[in-house]
């Protein structure tokens, strides 16, 4: 009875039948096209994951800039170089970003000399920022790093608080400014 079961089990399998390749070698053909398409889609999403994950770490970027002017522009109010420095502080805590700010005086007359458009600035913007005699000069950064070519700028206007004494008088004035913040990676 063993050898009737061992040999009816053979013989369906019938080894020598040519065209016969085998269940997946029938299937071959079909999984072709199929393994194609799998290969399309994971390469279609890594590339869109990809897209997303630059896209995003551009508005992350951008993010811890307005967080640093932020922390530097406080309400807008800037009291004094003590206040300045306070915020300045607060802006050293965002480490992602490399930053310089500084304050500049608005000019009467902001546009280029002999021209019709605003000059604008440029890397070295830094050599102008607000340095009254009577305290230190208005900048704070977080990098002892010269600023690269390839960086963001970003103009704010802010108030500073002046005060100025006319013999046992003190006197203040509020003075518009720029908040220039230079941010690079």
């Amino acid at each position: 009875m063993r050898r009737l079961i061992i040999k009816n089990f053979f013989c369906g399998l019938k080894l020598k039948s040519k065209g016969f390749i085998g269940p997946i070698g029938d299937d071959l053909p079909s999984l072709i096209p199929l393994v194609f398409a799998l290969i399309i889609f994971f390469y279609s999403f890594t590339f869109a994951w990809n897209i997303y994950d630059e896209r995003n770490s551009i508005f992350s970027d951008s993010v811890d800039v307005f967080n640093v002017a932020h922390a530097m522009r406080g309400s807008s109010y800037i009291s004094g170089f003590e206040d300045f420095q306070e915020n300045c502080s607060k802006a050293r805590s965002i480490k992602r970003v490399n930053f310089r700010v500084g304050l500049l005086e608005l000019s009467s007359n902001p546009l280029a000399e002999g021209g019709e458009h605003f000059a604008g600035f440029g890397r070295d913007v830094s050599d102008d920022f607000f340095d009254p005699p009577d305290s230190e000069k208005f900048e704070c950064s977080n990098s002892s790093d010269d600023i690269p070519p390839l960086y963001s700028l970003r103009f704010f206007p802010v108030a500073l608080q002046r005060d100025y004494g006319e013999g046992n008088d003190r006197h203040f004035f509020v003075k518009p400014m720029l908040l220039v913040v230079i941010t690079w990676q």
